[in-house]
């Protein structure tokens, strides 16, 4: 027989995705993935997470503001490489943005366009590996909503757990990651920031959208699972070697 054929006798045995509501794919991400994608491959969402994903960021940038604003200007104060006059100017700028306007666009505009943007990058890569390096077959709206339900895992349980121990210990520098394994005041080798990555969560959302990736082009899970760590891998090199490097030169 031709391959045609027996891929055509395959999709006729296959069972039709069982339908999911929005809110039971919110809640099944987190226990029942391949279903969820499996409903996602036949009915394309990403309204709701998109929109539970910008809110948790809203309301976790308002919380952790003044922390983060904080620990920006002892960095500043801190920094050899800025002048007397340069600091002075960084922080009042800083300080004009605590307050008004420029906090609410801080909190609010900001975490919501950045969020919308990055997302959209992620899910076109994704897109171009799965369609043009690995031969599959997919657009962009089934991508999106498997990468955004998938992103759930990260933004609900990481910050669900990280918010309240930053406001606990009144620092961003809590880990959930193979950087546990060395101390804070290596927070600025490249082995740190190697191993920050490694995050519990990160992980977790890395396997489920690999999950994710097999069902969309119907591969195998440990194909689509390779495949994004593959991919993450990459990334992380580049950010800590490459961005790493860029900043610290810029002196940020």
């Amino acid at each position: 027989e031709s391959v045609e054929a027996i891929l055509e006798k395959i999709t006729e045995k296959e069972e039709p995705a069982q339908t999911l509501n929005a809110f039971q794919r919110v809640f099944g991400i987190f226990y029942q993935p391949t279903r969820v994608f499996q409903s996602l491959r036949a009915k394309p969402d990403f309204i709701l997470p998109l929109i539970l994903i910008i809110l948790f960021t809203m309301a976790s940038s308002s919380l952790v503001f003044d922390i983060v604003m904080r620990e920006q200007i002892t960095r500043i104060e801190q920094n050899d490489r800025l002048t007397d006059e340069q600091k002075d100017a960084i922080l009042e700028r800083m300080e004009a943005s605590r307050t008004g306007s420029r906090r609410i666009l801080s909190t609010t505009v900001f975490p919501a366009v950045s969020t919308v943007v990055a997302t959209v990058i992620v899910a076109f890569i994704l897109l171009g590996i799965g369609n043009f390096f690995l031969g599959g077959s997919a657009n962009f709206r089934h991508m999106y909503s498997v990468y955004l339900y998938a992103l759930l895992i990260p933004t609900f349980a990481g910050l669900i757990v990280k918010v309240p121990l930053i406001l606990q210990t009144q620092t961003t520098k809590v880990q959930t990651s193979l950087a546990l394994l060395l101390s804070t005041d290596q927070s600025q080798t490249i082995l740190y920031r190697f191993l920050a990555n490694f995050d519990v969560f990160t992980l977790w959302f890395l396997v489920v959208l690999g999950i994710g990736f097999a069902v969309l082009y119907r591969f195998r899970p440990a194909k689509g699972i390779v495949t994004i760590f593959v991919a993450w891998f990459v990334w992380v090199v580049v950010k800590v070697l490459l961005f790493g490097s860029l900043f610290r030169g810029f002196g940020a």
